[in-house]
């Protein structure tokens, strides 16, 4: 079985100039988890830096952070973090 995903960057990507997350951006999350999409938000910012709108989306629950040195499962606990030199 193949796995699918998405990954997207935050900042002018997945959030407006306002930094919130839209309706309308919302709702496309939703629409990727129903089609079996898993969707995952990659941001240079550390995890409690992300916009609470993206952190507490009920169809997100994996996020890259801290420019891909972070990693956090919400539905599993899992969290993973490897410096970089």
């Amino acid at each position: 079985m193949k796995k699918r995903l998405l990954i997207f960057d935050l900042d002018g990507t997945l959030l407006g100039g306002d930094m919130m997350l839209s309706a309308e951006n919302s709702a496309a999350i939703f629409e990727l988890e129903a089609a079996g999409i898993r969707f995952i938000p990659s941001t240079g910012r550390n995890f409690f830096e992300i916009p609470e709108s993206v952190r507490r989306h009920k169809a997100i629950n994996r996020y890259i952070c801290s420019n891909g040195s972070g990693y956090f499962n919400l539905k599993s606990g899992e969290s993973r973090h490897k410096s970089i030199p």
